[in-house]
């Protein structure tokens, strides 16, 4: 999941997350930390004046700039255990509902370095920590969503 990410925004775990939005450099995601501003929501949340004195970009710069943080994804998730009891060996169906806002029709992913258009998906994980270092994987699904989506998901304890 996190290496689809990284691949479509040529964005690897050691670098800020900042530097997938345009025009961010090292020097404008430097100033960014400065400011307190470490990812793509801390830019959402910094408007006005104060970002443009932060960021120091053109009026076409701020647009894309603007354009990427406007289109950047975020889901509301909501779980509800439908079936099961939380016992080992137990089969468990847990029904997940996505859902988002949607401010324009046009759903593609703002991708510099991507060679073609990219509609957004998301990966359902559920999994736990057994012991230190060792994490259970109990079931994963790739989904698509445009505005609402309920998922059940189903598998053994």
């Amino acid at each position: 999941m996190a290496i689809a990410q990284m691949c479509v925004q040529v964005v690897w775990e050691r670098d800020s997350p900042l530097k997938q939005i345009p025009h961010f450099g090292a020097e404008v995601i430097r100033r960014c930390a400065d400011a307190g501003l470490e990812s793509v929501y801390d830019v959402m949340g910094y408007g006005g004046w104060k970002c443009i004195e932060v960021l120091k970009m053109s009026n076409a710069q701020m647009q894309d700039v603007a354009a990427f943080v406007s289109s950047y994804l975020s889901l509301d998730v909501i779980q509800e255990l439908v079936k099961g009891e939380c016992t080992a060996g137990a089969l468990i169906f847990l029904q997940v509902t996505l859902s988002r806002d949607v401010v324009d029709d046009d759903q593609t992913i703002i991708a510099l370095f991507y060679p073609t258009e990219k509609m957004p998906n998301w990966w359902l994980v559920v999994g736990y920590e057994a012991v230190v270092y060792r994490s259970i994987l109990l079931v994963i699904k790739r989904v698509t969503i445009d505005k609402t989506l309920t998922v059940k998901l189903e598998f053994t304890l």
